[in-house]
């Protein structure tokens, strides 16, 4: 999708771009109602599936406008040879673009992991009680006493991705012009 949103021309893409990030703009206990009656429906309430599910609404638009970015960015003149060099457009998705995107893609992953990791709503209602239940919603719960231990073992996990994806992330243009 963000390629798809970063390198063709189309009609509605902008809006399409507006729609994404605007998507950002409402807070995650206005989907949670209807994704609530959902999984209780399908029986994902309180799964792992189901919180993955619910945490895709919030990193996927976030990620596909980050992703439009980045690819937006990457020299057009690459892409044109290699589609003259015989590539179809999907080879040269994945053998030319998505390897000269591996930064952007290392900084998305980043991102949503931390929206991921962060999100407090979904797992506290979603998942209450269960084992798919997050971590903010168990620090929420602990006792005062445990609070400052918890607060730091929940740095560690942020802090580890950081430092393995430090030397892959470069400086990205990650605003795409609409």
């Amino acid at each position: 999708m963000g390629y798809a949103l970063g390198r063709l021309k189309f009609r509605l893409r902008s809006a399409l771009l507006v729609g994404l990030i605007a998507t950002r703009a409402y807070p995650p206990i206005a989907v949670l109602i209807p994704l609530s009656a959902v999984f209780v429906a399908t029986g994902l309430q309180g799964s792992l599936v189901g919180l993955a599910v619910a945490d895709l609404t919030l990193t996927l638009p976030l990620v596909a406008w980050c992703m439009s970015g980045v690819f937006a960015s990457l020299p057009s003149t690459t892409e044109r040879a290699a589609r003259v060099d015989g590539l179809t457009r999907w080879q040269t998705l994945w053998r030319v673009m998505v390897p000269m995107a591996a930064p952007g893609v290392a900084s998305c992953a980043v991102i949503a992991f931390l929206t991921t990791w962060n999100e407090f709503t979904f797992s506290m209602i979603l998942a209450a009680g269960s084992p798919a239940q997050t971590f903010p919603p168990t620090v929420a719960g602990a006792y005062a006493t445990e609070i400052a231990t918890l607060s730091v073992l929940g740095l560690a996990p942020p802090a580890i991705l950081a430092l393995l994806f430090q030397r892959h992330v470069r400086h990205l243009n990650l605003v795409t012009p609409l």
